[in-house]
């Protein structure tokens, strides 16, 4: 992601769609998409900037109250949220 901050700090835009090659309506879900990715980016980094826990506890707390329900490879785990605190956490 470091080539997405260096790309930012120079106010360059890293995508850009050419509309006269591609139709309006998927031009727009492009750019939706692209807003999004951009936004999470962002919330990824302030939320790692804001957190005084370390990324342990983090993981620790996030596994209370939740119900492991599908494993995708190594890397990726679904889980069910088994109570309202547990929501809570998520949102945040």
């Amino acid at each position: 992601m470091a080539w997405i901050n260096g790309v930012r700090k120079q106010n360059e835009k890293v995508y850009q769609f050419d509309a006269e090659k591609i139709p309006a309506h998927l031009t727009e879900q492009l750019t939706s998409i692209r807003d999004f990715l951009y936004a999470t980016e962002k919330w990824h980094e302030e939320l790692a900037q804001n957190s005084k826990k370390r990324p342990v506890e983090i993981l620790n707390e996030s596994l209370k109250d939740v119900e492991a329900v599908l494993e995708i490879d190594n890397n990726l785990t679904l889980y069910r949220l088994k109570t309202p605190e547990a929501l809570d956490f998520e949102s945040k």
